[in-house]
């Protein structure tokens, strides 16, 4: 393969005549990278971008294949940025080509002193409908902006956007197969992101069978993050009834039992004793972590039960949950304010056993969309969250197992547990906070 064009310029001053290799800067290298793997274009042609974080290197640029120079151009603009052009696309097959920008340290480089970080360009044939530019990026203060949708010979086209992005993200139809895409400001502390459908269709009600779908991928960046203040737990408990299936292991052969509710619970309280000596053992060695950062609280508990089981061997109880309160009530702390709709978010559940330092039995699982409610007395914020999975409750990725020895018959075993889906299955947490 001939490669007939490259460019290449300072990382320090983009698009610079000046023969100067020095940027001013001594520092470490790290691993190069582009913001785009991928270009997509329409039919229609047209120009996008590429940023290259040089991470210490001196030069970047691109290398274009001679035969694809007819279709395609690049050049380097400012920003550590390389412009693609491509041509209106008349062969009525798709085309694709790949620019390969790279970082360097030398001027009039060679492959072997260059970091290649190729981006793929796919461009589709005329007559097939597409969607350019594929990806967008919202800086964290939102704003609006478009995506042109070709429909070839489809009659309409538009776009779709899921339920859970429709709090931030919204549409707007100008006209000329343009979509404009606006995004409110992000205050959740961490970048969100999701998956426009475009779609071109013959169809004013267009089905899935009938209609020719475009993804758009839309991230929105965090904001930068702002001062968090420390949580105290003053109380904390979960519980869970599930529906579980239990097959056991023995000597070779399994069975398999009915499935039968199994629930599951933690109590326990700085301020009050708990009803029992290893309710209250527990407490005591209970560490969390709790903090406020933008709108939302992020609370992770934990603790490590150490002690003799009845034959004298160590066994230690490991366990963890953690999860998010979005949106989280700032004001009902500081003034009597009644009752809050709330939900309690992206819990991860973990529990493992050892005994003498083996692991003998574990169970972990995810819920989240837990629907609650917030009150408070003034001092601290009360929030008690709970619902089954027929209420919205999602609850997922849960293994669970045990092992261990029978000394009637000499053979281990092991049980494991399977989560039946049931309308019925719940998860529930209630927790007090205040501010440190």
């Amino acid at each position: 393969m001939t490669i007939l064009m490259m460019a290449f310029v300072f990382a320090g001053c983009p698009g610079s005549d000046d023969d100067e290799l020095d940027t001013g800067k001594n520092t470490e290298k790290k691993e190069p990278k582009v913001d785009k793997k991928s270009l997509e274009f329409s039919a229609d042609g047209g120009t996008q971008s590429v940023k290259v974080t040089t991470s210490g290197y001196k030069r970047y640029g691109f290398a274009l294949d001679k035969a694809d120079m007819s279709w395609l151009s690049a050049k380097t603009v400012s920003d550590n940025s390389i412009e693609i052009t491509v041509k209106a696309n008349t062969t009525g097959k798709e085309r694709t080509a790949t620019v390969k920008c790279y970082v360097t340290d030398v001027e009039n480089s060679t492959d072997a002193q260059r970091v290649y970080l190729p981006v793929k360009v796919t461009q589709k044939a005329n007559g097939t409908p597409s969607v350019s530019p594929t990806s967008l990026t919202f800086e964290s203060s939102g704003g609006t902006q478009s995506v042109k949708v070709t429909t070839a010979n489809y009659k309409y086209g538009g776009c779709t956007i899921d339920d859970d992005a429709k709090s931030w993200l919204s549409r707007n139809y100008p006209g000329g197969g343009t979509i404009e895409l606006t995004a409110s400001p992000n205050t959740t502390g961490r970048e969100r992101s999701t998956t426009v459908k475009c779609y071109a269709t013959n169809a004013q009600k267009g089905t899935d069978d009938n209609t020719y779908f475009m993804n758009v991928k839309v991230t929105q960046k965090a904001s930068e993050p702002s001062e968090s203040r420390a949580l105290k737990v003053i109380s904390f408990n979960y519980r869970y009834y599930f529906t579980l299936q239990k097959s056991e292991e023995v000597n070779g052969k399994t069975t398999t039992d009915d499935p039968n509710r199994v629930q599951g619970f933690l109590f326990g309280s700085t301020s009050d004793e708990p009803e029992t000596a290893i309710e209250k053992e527990i407490w005591k060695s209970i560490k969390y972590s709790a903090y406020v950062t933008g709108t939302t609280a992020y609370v992770l508990l934990e603790f490590n039960y150490k002690r003799k089981n009845d034959w004298g061997e160590d066994s230690n109880s490991a366990w963890k949950i953690s999860f998010e309160i979005p949106n989280f009530p700032l004001n009902t702390i500081s003034s009597d304010k009644g009752y809050d709709n709330c939900k309690i978010m992206n819990v991860r559940y973990s529990s493992k056993h050892y005994t003498e330092s083996k692991l003998d039995s574990s169970q972990e699982f995810d819920a989240t969309n837990i629907p609650g409610t917030v009150s408070s007395n003034g001092y601290y914020a009360a929030i008690g969250a709970g619902g089954k999975e027929s209420e919205g409750v999602l609850i997922s990725n849960f293994t669970s197992w045990s092992t261990g020895y029978d000394d009637i018959i000499g053979s281990p075993w092991t049980q494991r547990f399977q989560l039946i889906g049931d309308k019925d299955n719940s998860f529930g947490l209630t927790i007090e906070l205040e501010f440190e």
